[in-house]
């Protein structure tokens, strides 16, 4: 899929960001909470299918899902009680492509028959130093976006990640042919509780963007309506 050049480009923070410890500490109890209900989606879907299918094969790979995010979610309530102390034992090396794999997995179950998912990366890993919880999260909203975007158009949708080594930087991109973002909106996109979606709550991409700059990395939106949309992400390789 090739997505038409002359598209908008937007490399923005959001408006009003604000560092001071009490803010961030509210964003990331609403991130908390938009990402709680983002795993509760997978809970419900994952108990579905173990009711679906009755085979022992089925039902390992289904509650191995539950178990995942389940263990996802009690890392995120800790993060919360725990962050006045800032415990920078949450940062370590890591290599990317692991969060990604395990990231991707767990999300089969919130893509649609009608949505492909093409997954290209390099053979040899890519470490940085991070936190794999928080960049595993970003890129499930990420995921997520993609597929809203598309499932609303009813058509043959594809979802395009590609990671490549760019020294210094790891880049990630993740690539859709939904329904686009239009022009006067894609400066607000990552703006805390800005949100386009009858259903949303505008925090699932301000925490992308907080997560990107707490790793010292860049995030950019390139998109156009009708077309689709591009996230790139920039994250500082490890030496």
């Amino acid at each position: 899929m090739v997505i038409d050049k002359k598209k908008s480009d937007a490399a923005v923070k959001p408006s009003g960001t604000n560092v001071k410890k009490i803010n961030m500490l509210g964003q990331l109890s609403f991130g908390m909470i938009h990402d709680i209900g983002n795993s509760l989606q997978i809970l419900r879907v994952s108990s579905y299918m173990i009711r679906k299918h009755g085979t022992d094969e089925a039902l390992t790979k289904n509650v191995d899902a539950i178990d995942a995010v389940v263990e996802n979610m009690t890392q995120m309530v800790e993060r919360v009680l725990s962050f006045s102390n800032k415990s920078d034992d949450l940062i370590s090396e890591i290599d990317l492509l692991t969060s990604l794999n395990e990231t991707i997995s767990l999300s089969e179950y919130l893509i649609p028959p009608h949505i492909s998912v093409d997954y290209q990366k390099p053979d040899t890993p890519m470490m940085l130093m991070g936190n794999s919880l928080e960049l595993s999260r970003a890129f499930l909203n990420l995921l997520k976006n993609a597929v809203d975007a598309i499932e609303p158009l009813k058509k043959e949708g594809l979802i395009t990640i590609s990671v490549k080594e760019c020294f210094p930087w790891i880049e990630l991109k993740l690539q859709d042919n939904g329904c686009g973002i239009a022009a006067n909106q894609l400066e607000k996109i990552f703006d805390p509780l800005f949100t386009t979606k009858d259903d949303g709550t505008g925090i699932g991409l301000a925490n992308v963007w907080a997560t990107v700059e707490s790793h010292g990395g860049v995030i950019s939106v390139d998109s156009e309506l009708g077309r689709g949309t591009e996230f790139t992400i920039m994250l500082p390789k490890k030496a």
